[in-house]
């Protein structure tokens, strides 16, 4: 039954691209009709066909020609049945009630959608518990980050300490800051699409503080980890509040 949801979507989707295409292009009984109540109508396109004696075709009627009860009797001798206004007006749209239905069944899509969503969420969390979760896996990267920042006086001076730090890093990126990018459909699912621009957002800047850390350490700069460190660790606090749960 999965089907059922892209198909609704498609299908409402193409639905209102037609009732679109004839918003601007009403019937000509239905101009006639506001026509002749006193509304002023003007072509937004030349309309109708008139060949002279050389054979030569030229419009009944030029764009921006407005419309009396004479030059609609006119196009309609000519067997015009549409034509295109500047004006628009529901009443005259013929296919507005497509075009309401697609708007209905975008609707349902989209509910249908996060209701999905929500559902495979459910059956992820039962089946893993919190071990994956994002929420968890920001939790050891705060105390990562912790812990290396209060063991930076002591790895500046050793003789490995700036390896130990690339190495504590680079599992960190393989391993829990891998667990939130691969989390996107999980916060999709709890926050939306605009909650989870906004928690990667703020994410993506912390990240580049530990990917910084990392690039330091490898080079040997003992005080621009430190720093790096010390700024990342003044993010998360932003990073897990704009988390979805």
């Amino acid at each position: 039954m999965k089907w059922l949801t892209p198909l609704l979507l498609a299908l409402s989707l193409a639905a209102g691209t037609i009732a679109c295409m004839t918003a601007y292009s009403p019937r000509l009984d239905a101009v006639a009709a506001a026509v002749a109540a006193g509304e002023t109508i003007e072509l937004g396109a030349s309309s109708g066909k008139l060949v002279d004696a050389g054979g030569k075709a030229a419009p009944l009627a030029a764009a921006g020609a407005q419309l009396t009860p004479e030059l609609v009797a006119t196009l309609r001798a000519a067997g015009v049945e549409r034509v295109r206004v500047r004006q628009f007006a529901f009443a005259r749209w013929s296919h507005g009630w497509l075009f309401a239905a697609a708007c209905a069944g975008l609707a349902l899509g989209a509910v249908l959608v996060r209701r999905g969503a929500r559902a495979a969420l459910k059956a992820s969390a039962g089946e893993t518990g919190t071990a994956g979760s994002p929420a968890t896996a920001l939790a050891c990267v705060r105390e990562v980050l912790q812990k290396l920042d209060a063991a930076m006086p002591a790895l500046r001076d050793a003789e490995d300490g700036m390896e130990r730090v690339t190495a504590e890093l680079g599992d960190l990126q393989a391993t829990h800051l891998d667990t939130i990018l691969q989390s996107r459909e999980r916060i999709i699912a709890a926050g939306g699409l605009a909650g989870f621009a906004q928690f990667m957002s703020a994410f993506s800047v912390m990240e580049r503080q530990i990917n910084r850390a990392w690039s330091a350490a490898a080079d040997d700069a003992a005080e621009e980890v430190a720093d790096c460190l010390k700024r990342a660790l003044s993010l998360i606090d932003g990073v897990e509040r704009l988390l979805p749960r």
